[in-house]
């Protein structure tokens, strides 16, 4: 592999990555309390953004807002970047006809989009979606879903582990023994019928549904129904557990930001993968599959910090940015 890629993150409100600036890395966000930042979610929203498609006003404004001088100097020195979109950024930067407006100022930069969701919710959220017209836009396609890897062939992306001990504990929140959270997405039966049993056992539960209709809301001890919980506030929460729960949704397997918590502050993980015993950091005293809870719950109460997950040093960033220079270093337009 020759020179690093320097890779450029474009980043919503919400940064789930938690991605930070280094020498090769740079991060580039909308403050969604200015302008130029108002103006993109208002093109973003749901209900309005198809009448912006391919429309973006100012693009020479944005090219600048967006990447600041230093990142500027930082791409004509290397020679080499690449550009990363998320998820949700499908409709700000690439519907808009913003990644246009780069590879007319970049002609040699490579770009990746990452999904963070499954492939069918797309679909279902987005007008007009369509993953071979994705496809065509970008260099790389990358998911942690299996099953979308396989139908859509797209690039599964390897394990990428991260160090949690600068989060510090939230003292706001009461300890438990097993913490959950996320979004419904079809899941609601199984995840009340996993706090049943986990309460059953004598286990103390903080579980954390996003977004739950309230007329799908039904009371249930430990259960907390909530509109949003910002990813810092969450990771302090989950320190104060002793297990972390990961439930997918249907259609999907894979290692998920859940088990990247789980391993990076080493944690007990419970989880209804049908994958992990084949990775690598599999470690037998740290994982409880969701249906044998009941015969496995000395793994949670007893949860012993000084076992440690299996291979952690070898799914560190750098290894991973490694991986994904020699993929980009493949592609050929």
């Amino acid at each position: 592999m020759s020179e690093r890629y320097l890779h450029i993150f474009f980043q919503g409100p919400n940064d789930y990555n938690n991605i930070q600036n280094s020498e090769f890395i740079r991060c580039c966000s909308l403050d969604p309390k200015k302008n130029l930042g108002k103006l993109a979610y208002f093109i973003y929203d749901h209900h309005t953004h198809g009448r912006f498609k391919k429309i973006l006003p100012f693009k020479n404004f944005w090219e600048r807002y967006l990447l600041d001088k230093e990142c500027r100097r930082m791409i004509k020195k290397t020679g080499k970047a690449c550009f990363h979109f998320f998820g949700i950024q499908y409709i700000l930067y690439i519907e808009t006809g913003y990644i246009d407006r780069l590879k007319k100022l970049y002609p040699k930069a490579k770009f990746v989009f990452s999904f963070t969701d499954k492939v069918a919710r797309h679909y279902k959220k987005y007008e007009g979606f369509d993953i071979e017209k994705l496809k065509k836009e970008v260099d790389l396609v990358l998911t942690y879903n299996s099953f979308d890897a396989q139908n859509y062939g797209i690039t599964k992306i390897p394990i990428v582990l991260k160090n949690y001990d600068n989060v510090l504990p939230d003292e706001g929140t009461e300890e438990s023994d097993v913490f959950y959270v996320g979004r419904e997405k079809g899941r609601l039966d199984k995840i009340l019928s996993v706090a049943k049993r986990c309460r059953n056992c004598g286990l103390k539960i903080s579980f954390n549904l996003v977004d739950v209709p309230p007329e799908k809301q039904a009371e249930s001890e430990g259960v907390h129904y909530v509109q949003y919980i910002p990813y810092t506030k969450m990771l302090s929460m989950e320190k104060r557990a002793k297990a972390i729960l990961n439930i997918y949704q249907d259609g999907t397997d894979g290692f998920t930001l859940r088990d990247k918590e789980a391993v990076g502050m080493n944690k007990v993980l419970i989880t209804d993968s049908t994958e992990m015993t084949e990775y690598e950091i599999y470690t037998e005293s740290k994982v409880v599959p969701v249906d044998k809870i009941e015969e496995q719950i000395d793994k949670i109460k007893g949860s012993d910090d000084k076992v440690k997950w299996n291979n952690v040093e070898k799914f560190s960033l750098d290894n991973y940015y490694t991986w994904l220079d020699n993929e980009l270093d493949k592609i050929s337009r």
